[in-house]
């Protein structure tokens, strides 16, 4: 029955639907999903971080690069 459902699910979200978009940390530079992000404005402009230790980490070596 498990099984059941997680197909259903997949068949919810492959007609033409995206799950999620794949984003890229600007401190580490790793992919991760954009709806599991830290989000933080930076000089106005949206930047997300896959972890709070990495927008610790761009805010004290990298933050005014972001203007």
């Amino acid at each position: 029955m498990q099984q059941y459902k997680q197909s259903e699910r997949m068949e919810r979200t492959s007609r033409h639907e995206i799950d999620d978009v794949m984003i890229k940390d600007p401190y580490c530079e790793v992919y991760f999903p954009q709806r599991t992000g830290i989000k933080a404005i930076i000089n106005g402009k949206e930047f997300f971080f896959c972890s709070k230790e990495c927008r610790d980490k761009f805010l004290a070596n990298k933050g005014d690069e972001a203007k």
